[in-house]
């Protein structure tokens, strides 16, 4: 499903892609391989791009990419000047079919969320929400199934590339694209 639509104010061109997956595909005992694999989709690399070079380039053609992973759905996302969207749609294809998920980018991310964990119950909203939706909805709702740190350490680049292959594909898109082009 594509929704495209062509406005000339401003040279640059948005591509906005949802994805029809989130944490509540996470296997047991490995919560967070969703939201890890969002989040290093566009951060941790390509086949032919290492993360920093990846970085560099869209730095120099100003473009910003973005991608992550929700409770119900994900998202990747491309903004750029429209004399470059060749070269942006090229680096889009590679971050979506050949994710390198580059080792040093997953640990310091799995360093994050640890951090994360140890300060979530420092304010009182957090634990409230929390209590709130194991009282709504249970014990077993996806919602309810916690990131934990034996979670977090079990998740390997190989949980990463399996989760991207089996979820990660144009059956699963939503595609939208506005700005100054030609439709």
């Amino acid at each position: 499903v594509a929704y495209v639509v062509s406005d000339r104010e401003l040279p640059l061109i948005n591509i906005a892609i949802t994805v029809r997956v989130g944490d509540y595909l996470d296997p047991a005992g490995k919560e967070g391989v969703s939201g890890l694999t969002g989040y290093l989709l566009t951060r941790g690399g390509t086949k032919a791009k290492t993360a920093e070079a990846l970085e560099e380039r869209l730095a120099f053609l100003a473009a910003n990419l973005g991608s992550g992973v929700g409770n119900v759905s994900g998202s990747v996302s491309l903004n750029l000047l429209t004399k470059d969207l060749d070269e942006g749609l090229a680096i889009l294809r590679e971050v979506l079919t050949e994710p390198r998920f580059q080792d040093d980018k997953l640990a310091l991310r799995k360093q994050q969320l640890l951090q994360g964990m140890k300060e979530r119950n420092d304010d009182s909203s957090s634990i409230e929400g929390y209590q709130r939706n194991y009282l709504a909805y249970g014990e077993a709702f996806f919602l309810n199934r916690q990131l934990t740190e034996a979670s977090v350490n079990a998740i390997t680049r190989a949980d990463l590339e399996a989760f991207h292959r089996d979820w990660f594909h144009p059956a699963n898109f939503l595609v939208a694209v506005s700005g100054d082009f030609d439709r």
